[in-house]
């Protein structure tokens, strides 16, 4: 046998890569360019270089580093995991592949969005619920809770709500803008603005106003005063009804009907109850005192307590005035047409010294006149009767005052009587006793004469009594 060493080549050929490593396979959500880990490449060529790529456009690897494209991130809500194929490829152009899978880490993110499903809310609703509030949150079963940056609003559990107590006004503020703001478990937080609109509601009148709360009396139909309504609802119309039928209004103005007129004397304050109503019917009522002015008015009627005076009664009291006038306690001054009459305190009278004759004026007609404290006259025609009373005969005439002599029983003459009261009766008598008045007649007694030689002349005296 022979034996011989020899010496074998082993040529080295080129080899494809064995494995790929990833020292770390996770990754932060909405990390724009973030990277991943180092790729380490197992090769049976001991330095053999290589080149990567991946099947995810999203990714790349630089050096050695698998990484996400510069501006691109993922989202653990929507991908919580991604899968991806590497694959290295040596210089002689062979490649080993391996898949990996890359878990996205859940970063809390903060709410990216409020919505309210209603804006509005009745004014003067206390503690109304306006609406429901949403909340966007990349955090699929975050929790939120909520502030608003108007201390009259609320966010329980999810609704918008008034605060307990408060209410909101249209006339003054039609729309409140608010920020609402919620906030995650995280502590991150979003806000968003949100107008409210306010929605007016009719609204009762609140309150009533008179300009002016007197009126004169006597005057019908008089105006008292302009009436003025408090109504939170601008510009609302209303109408008005008076409990008392003597009252309207027209336009505005409180106001008598006409026709008819107070009367202070009588009612010095007349309350009357005003109802406004506004175009939605709703209503307020309110209770007026009016002052009724106490206007001069004049006398109206003038009584005398008696209209008729004795005859030949110088200065002789008729009787008492009485005047009928409006205004209790007014004061009177009087006026006769008369100058031969007066008033004296209320008592009329004649004149001191003055008298009348009813034989010559059985009446007198004449007017009296009162006056008020303030120049207001009554005047009054009056009939006064003139008492005739019985009055002495004031003369006797004889038309014949001879007789002859030795004529027994002698008709002498006719006596006439004068005397204030026409139609009065008298009887004579004669005081010396040859004498007698027969009828009207002056005698002689039958069968008595007279003596011329003895008695010349006779002086007798007669006397008239009337009835």
């Amino acid at each position: 046998s022979y034996s011989e060493s020899f010496t074998v080549t082993v040529n080295d050929l080129n080899e494809a890569p064995t494995g790929l490593a990833l020292s770390n396979a996770s990754v932060s959500e909405n990390a724009a360019g973030a990277v991943v880990g180092n790729v380490t490449v197992t090769d049976p060529d001991v330095g053999d270089t290589h080149t990567f790529s991946v099947d995810d456009v999203r990714f790349e690897v630089v050096g050695n580093q698998l990484k996400l494209v510069a501006g691109t991130s993922l989202d653990a809500d929507t991908e919580p995991t991604v899968t991806l194929n590497i694959t290295a490829e040596d210089a002689g152009e062979l490649s080993y592949s391996e898949s990996f899978t890359v878990t996205v880490n859940n970063v809390n993110e903060a709410p990216t969005d409020l919505t309210l499903d209603n804006t509005s809310v009745d004014e003067n609703a206390a503690g109304a619920v306006i609406g429901n509030v949403g909340v966007s949150d990349p955090d699929t079963g975050d929790t939120h809770t909520f502030s608003v940056d108007d201390a009259r609003f609320e966010v329980v559990g999810n609704q918008l709500k008034l605060v307990a107590g408060a209410s909101l006004d249209a006339e003054s503020e039609p729309t409140v803008i608010l920020n609402i703001t919620a906030e995650d478990a995280g502590e991150l937080s979003y806000s968003e603005s949100f107008t409210i609109i306010v929605n007016d509601l009719n609204e009762a009148p609140t309150d009533l106003t008179l300009s002016n709360a007197s009126v004169d009396e006597n005057i019908p139909g008089a105006v008292i005063g302009n009436l003025g309504v408090s109504d939170p609802d601008a510009g609302d119309g209303h109408t008005f009804t008076i409990d008392d039928a003597r009252f309207e209004v027209v336009g505005n103005q409180l106001k008598l009907v006409d026709g008819t007129s107070l009367d202070a004397d009588t009612e010095p304050t007349v309350t009357v109850n005003i109802t406004a109503e506004d175009t939605g019917g709703l209503s307020y009522s309110q209770a007026f005192s009016i002052m009724v002015n106490n206007i001069n008015e004049a006398p109206t009627d003038l009584s005398l307590s008696n209209a008729s005076v004795a005859e030949n009664a110088a200065g002789g009291v008729v009787g008492t005035l009485v005047v009928v006038d409006p205004d209790p306690g007014d004061s009177h001054t009087f006026t006769v047409d008369d100058a031969r009459f007066e008033v004296v305190g209320n008592q009329l009278k004649l004149v001191a010294g003055t008298s009348l004759d009813a034989e010559t004026e059985p009446t007198v007609t004449l007017a009296i006149t009162a006056t008020d404290g303030g120049g207001l006259q009554y005047s009054e025609a009056f009939t006064i009767t003139v008492i005739d009373i019985n009055e002495a005969p004031t003369e006797l005439t004889l038309d014949n005052s001879s007789v002859d002599e030795n004529a027994p029983g002698a008709v002498i003459g006719n006596l006439s009587v004068s005397d204030p009261d026409p139609g009065d009766s008298h009887t004579f008598t004669v005081d010396a006793a040859r004498f007698e008045v027969i009828g009207n007649q002056l005698k002689l007694v039958d069968e008595i004469s007279l003596d011329y030689e003895t008695e010349p002349t006779v002086t007798l005296n007669i006397t008239a009594t009337d009835s």
